[in-house]
């Protein structure tokens, strides 16, 4: 399971030379433009705050949310089938939010999540025509507490919050017939990441999500791995 999370496919790896790809463009476009400007006001900005070590700095995130069920539970076989990019394309396993910076060690984060994931086993179910459908749409808000390792640069933190989750799961059994199930619910949730600095602007994010719980409808624990970045204005 470690090496799963921190030793990513080849999918994920593409992925990431993607993102790298978009930030080497931005960050180029950054650096040309007219930002010394901009780059002061922002600082002047956050130094009116850091006379009481607060300030506020807004970002916005998108992050590829990579799920995996595992653990104890009833249904440990669902799993994303699509390649990245068409996951992607249709909003699936990804992570779309705000972030607001307000002191150097502490952040708010809220963010739409949606998970998409399929299984040709089903427990305590007729064996299945297809395969059956499992999809979570949730609104994470959470505290993060961050300890800077390179100032400015890189750092890692911890994360404690709380996710509003609406599953459904859909399937058609061998005997032709289909059933739906939908399920509301509640979950503390913990995380750890890093992140690193490209400039001023843009930040890339890496971080493993654990849900409490087993999550409704499949009865089995939630976990995800999520990579992206965020812009900061």
């Amino acid at each position: 399971m470690i090496k799963n999370i921190f030793f990513p496919n080849c999918k994920i790896k593409i992925f990431i030379v993607f993102l790298l790809s978009v930030f080497a463009i931005n960050s180029a476009c950054y650096a040309h433009g007219d930002s010394a400007r901009g780059d002061s006001a922002r600082e002047d900005n956050k130094k009116i705050y850091n006379k009481n070590n607060f300030y506020i700095e807004p970002a916005l995130s998108i992050e590829y949310n990579a799920p995996r069920v595992s653990g104890s539970g009833n249904n440990k076989h669902f799993a994303t089938t699509e390649h990245i990019f068409k996951q992607l394309y249709n909003l699936e396993n990804i992570a779309i939010g705000a972030h607001i910076r307000f002191h150097d060690n502490f952040g708010f984060n809220a963010n739409w999540v949606q998970t998409s994931l399929d299984s040709t086993v089903l427990k305590d179910a007729q064996p299945l025509a297809k395969k059956a459908l499992y999809k979570i749409d949730h609104y994470n808000f959470s505290l993060l507490t961050y300890a800077p390792i390179i100032k400015n640069f890189f750092e890692i933190f911890g994360e404690l919050g709380l996710a509003d989750m609406r599953a459904n799961l859909s399937y058609v059994d061998i005997n032709g017939k289909s059933v739906r199930s939908n399920s509301h619910q509640t979950r503390f949730f913990y995380s750890a990441g890093l992140q690193v600095s490209v400039n001023d602007i843009n930040t890339i994010r890496f971080s493993a999500q654990r849900y409490v719980g087993k999550v409704g409808l499949i009865n089995s624990d939630y976990t995800t791995v999520r990579i992206g970045f965020l812009r900061f204005f």
